[in-house]
């Protein structure tokens, strides 16, 4: 019996609760408790998986989400039979864990986004009221909390506001650390940038995840996930601690988008194994440093449609930025263009971050932007002396070479 397709949804819990398809990521949380870095950013394009991924780690490290218990989600998942269930005994429902999405953070000015970030924080210390009973609290700590209830418009309030959860859920646990999740933490920047109102919020934002995130003695692990590796020396200055894993590296390749083998696995739980030759001859061709992976929401609508074709991702999410960028570079990357809608090859140094202040004069940004969002695939060919990424770029799939947006193609 085929499982229900959950297109769009997020929450782990239901999609498991629910006989959902679901290709199983859980080896994940093994190699992030592995890992000996205190804070992880996953950069991958958008719908590939980043938000269910991020509930995944934030389901099983606390015991509870949203009321709900969390001990039996992962029985029938592959972390379960690693080390005869180790990571299930001395990890699952351990740890406190704050989760919090920057996604709907998409303002015109910078007072309104003060504002949106005001009410998310709100929304993020209500999740976690129970504080207000606690035992373990002083009177003044209770008082910390009742001020972040009432959040004002105050930057220095709002960047110090993951901190002081995370200080007092720490305390209330007898002193177990934190896991810090958060999601689409570059949401907020991009809409700045195409705002004018840039510099304000790196100020802000930079303040933010470095109380959060660095010497933070009550942090277990940061793990943080959006679309674009944001340049250290802008948002991300104060985490000397951080490392960032892109589409362009090894470790973690497999755990964003689907390989041949969960195709293989999804198609055969659908009962359309008939369908899966086409459909992986129509959306393969992303390149994740060697790995063949496929675009997640592609593959589940497509499936979702009974095996029927069509460009179910390119209309899922703006090109405004990208766009905004091309107008400045118009003359000189027109054949370039061309060539690429043409199914053609190009080489082109690319950098693997953003920086904002830098974005707008040069080249290898753009190439960035369209790699990174998922409009071309790469092949690295070296890498040289500045740091910049010498690749072999193209259009990954059927799916995208007619869809490619039409505001970039120059010829």
């Amino acid at each position: 019996m085929a499982k229900k397709i959950h297109l769009g949804c997020s929450d782990f819990a239901k999609i498991i609760n629910n006989n959902g398809l679901f290709a199983d990521k859980s080896l994940l949380i093994k190699e992030i408790i592995d890992d000996g870095g205190e804070v992880l950013l996953f950069t991958r394009p958008r719908r590939w998986g980043k938000t269910l991924n991020q509930s995944m780690l934030q389901h099983f490290f606390a015991s509870e989400v949203y009321g709900n218990k969390t001990a039996g989600l992962f029985n029938n998942l592959a972390i379960a039979n690693v080390d005869n269930g180790r990571y299930i005994r001395d990890y699952q429902g351990k740890s406190p864990v704050i989760f919090i999405s920057f996604k709907d953070v998409k303002e015109s000015t910078f007072d309104g986004c003060l504002n949106n970030l005001r009410l998310l924080i709100q929304s993020l210390y209500l999740e976690h009221s129970y504080l207000l009973t606690s035992t373990k609290l002083l009177d003044i700590e209770l008082d910390i909390f009742n001020r972040y209830l009432r959040c004002e418009k105050d930057p220095q309030i709002i960047a110090d506001a993951i901190k002081d959860l995370s200080k007092l859920i720490y305390k209330h646990y007898d002193n177990q650390k934190v896991y810090i999740l958060i999601d689409e933490y570059d949401t907020p920047l991009n809409e700045a940038f195409l705002k004018n109102y840039i510099n304000e919020l790196t100020e802000l934002m930079r303040n933010l995840m470095s109380a959060a995130l660095k010497d933070n003695h009550c942090l277990q692990k940061g793990i943080m996930t959006g679309i674009l590796r944001i340049s250290k020396d802008s948002m991300l200055s104060g985490l000397n601690n951080l490392l960032v894993y892109t589409i362009l590296d090894k470790k973690y390749r497999e755990y964003f988008g689907f390989t041949d083998d969960e195709l293989d696995i999804l198609f055969k739980e659908q009962n359309l194994e008939r369908n899966e030759p086409e459909v992986k001859q129509w959306y393969d061709g992303y390149n994740f440093a060697g790995c063949h992976i496929y675009n997640p929401w592609s593959i589940l609508s497509c499936l979702n449609n009974d095996g029927e074709l069509g460009a179910y991702w390119v209309n899922t999410g703006s090109t405004t930025m990208i766009e905004r960028v091309l107008d400045n570079f118009h003359d000189k990357v027109a054949p370039k263009i061309t060539a690429l809608m043409q199914k053609q090859e190009i080489t082109q140094p690319i950098d693997r971050q953003v920086a904002f202040d830098t974005m707008l004069n040069k080249e290898s940004t753009l190439w960035g932007l369209l790699l990174f969002s998922g409009h071309l695939t790469a092949t690295v060919i070296d890498i040289s002396k500045n740091s910049l990424y010498n690749c072999s770029l193209k259009i990954p799939n059927e799916e995208l070479q007619p869809n490619f947006p039409k505001k970039l193609y120059l010829g």
